[in-house]
């Protein structure tokens, strides 16, 4: 039985500039996607000048917003397994194919996600360090966030709604790892699992969604697991953090606070020092 005809890909998009390599990357999976729904507003269809494959869906999104594009792509699906992914995030040729067999064995109700690098450099994206560096990190997050010292806040969320990624250096045989959060990059599912709902309450650009998205999976008892063996790439954007950017992840942030019980306290503190260190990286580039 051919397992392509069980997986289907959602990707939110404006048209970005990755989107055509990226679904290059899915289509030269060992598992190639039955099909691909790529969810974009009406306003924005000019974006896609380019040849599609035959496995390609446009799907006329009736709203704008990642989340909001997305979750009406996931409606549509018809698949068993669901993976969403981003327009600038690329899979290796057996990344999928390895994240359904994690899938399965960590059982039902379960999320899969794999771990990230940089594109250009080829490292991943999180490491915990033992040097100066780590440890004033470490220290941070504790004193704001009530985070666990080093790499014991691996994959959790602090008091502040700050999230922290899994470093696989620090995990054992690459096993999967049981997380609080995962990436809306790239995450896979079973279509039973699925959150369709247009969850994120605010205008614009969609911060922590994936944190919003993670503790809904959670409300309804499906767990979440980092696989450590799996790994994408994706363009990271360093341009410097705007106030009004600032304030747009504040809102969103606490609102995640307010979902999971945190300490709005903590929150405030930790945006006061965000806005206190990007005056200083300002002032140090003058």
């Amino acid at each position: 039985m051919n397992k392509q005809k069980f997986v289907s890909v959602v990707l939110a998009t404006l048209g970005g500039e990755f989107l055509k390599l990226t679904l290059e990357h899915l289509n030269k999976s060992s598992i190639r996607p039955h099909e691909i729904l790529i969810c974009i507003p009406e306003p924005e269809m000019h974006m896609l000048d380019l040849v599609l494959p035959d496995n390609v869906r446009i799907i006329k999104s009736p709203k704008r917003g990642q989340v909001a594009q997305r979750a009406y792509g996931l409606g549509l699906v018809s698949c068993e397994y669901v993976m969403q992914i981003d327009d600038d995030v690329f899979l290796d040729s057996d990344g999928i194919e390895r994240l359904i067999d994690a899938l399965e064995n960590v059982g039902h109700q379960c999320v899969v996600s794999p771990l990230f690098k940089d594109c250009l450099s080829g490292e991943y994206l999180t490491r915990y360090h033992n040097n100066l560096k780590g440890i004033l990190k470490s220290l941070l997050s504790t004193l704001i966030g009530g985070a666990s010292w080093g790499q014991q806040r691996m994959g959790r969320i602090d008091k502040a709604g700050i999230a922290y990624s899994v470093d696989r250096s620090h995990c054992v045989k690459d096993s999967p790892v049981l997380v609080e959060w995962i990436p809306g990059g790239c995450a896979l599912t079973r279509r039973a699992d699925l959150v369709v709902d247009d969850y994120f309450p605010f205008k614009g650009k969609a911060y922590c969604e994936d944190l919003i998205h993670s503790l809904l999976w959670r409300q309804r008892g499906v767990r979440l697991y980092t696989i450590p063996s799996v790994a994408v790439c994706t363009h990271l954007y360093t341009s410097p953090l705007l106030p009004d950017e600032i304030r747009a992840d504040f809102e969103a942030r606490k609102y995640v606070v307010s979902m999971m019980a945190g300490s709005f306290f903590r929150c405030r503190l930790w945006y006061i020092w965000t806005l206190f260190r990007e005056k200083i990286r300002s002032n140090l580039k003058q």
